[in-house]
């Protein structure tokens, strides 16, 4: 096989490694060290071409239900994230986009790591723009990890958000670019409401 492309997840490798709890065994050691074992498999496998795309959270996760934000039909986003806590979103959409320019584009994206983002938001800012999308009142109440268990939210789910909350999403670190919206954007994309409204087709998630 000649070219291999490979979509994986941002900050799988030394950014998880090095993270804050990391050593002490307080973020879900499989998925991460999976993802990376993955990865180093691609970056030595021997092909003469390989990207590995790292995209962030899947803005398509608002479209219903999902483990990490539940069921907000009702008009509320369960969630364990900060009020604070900045998150990195990706549109699945950008995601096949690098992909196509990975494989159509010989020796623009090959032998890379790929960390791909479309935008940086808060849930609350979430909320605001999936209210304006939907046409209906939608609030995202900050909610403590047993809270947000009592609510329906996988232990997992909560343990994920917490990791993102203390220690933040991949940031720019030697040749290997974070998961931002200033990386690796293609230059098509508009502002995140207008993202949203794909992701969401403009209308509530039922």
């Amino acid at each position: 096989m000649a070219q291999f492309v490979h979509s994986s997840v941002a900050g799988a490798g030394d950014f998880h490694r090095n993270q804050p709890g990391w050593a002490e065994g307080r973020w879900e050691r499989h998925y991460w060290e999976s993802k990376a074992a993955v990865d180093e498999l691609v970056r030595t496998g021997g092909f003469a071409r390989w990207t590995i795309l790292k995209p962030a959270t899947f803005m398509e996760n608002l479209i219903g239900w999902s483990y990490m934000f539940g069921d907000w039909s009702s008009g509320t986003i369960v969630t364990a994230f900060a009020e604070d806590t900045r998150i990195v979103w990706v549109a699945v959409d950008d995601i096949g986009h690098a992909a196509a320019t990975a494989f159509t584009t010989p020796g623009t994206l090959d032998g890379l790591d790929v960390e791909l983002a479309s935008d940086l938001r808060t849930m609350t800012e979430v909320a605001a723009i999936l209210s304006e999308v939907t046409g209906r009142t939608v609030t995202t109440p900050v909610l403590t990890p047993e809270e947000a268990v009592e609510r329906g939210l996988p232990p997992f789910a909560v343990n994920a958000a917490e990791q993102i909350n203390e220690n933040g999403s991949p940031r720019a670190s030697g040749d290997r670019p974070g998961a931002r919206p200033a990386h690796h954007r293609p230059a098509h994309l508009g502002p995140t409401d207008v993202l949203l409204t794909r992701a969401c087709g403009g209308s509530s998630p039922r």
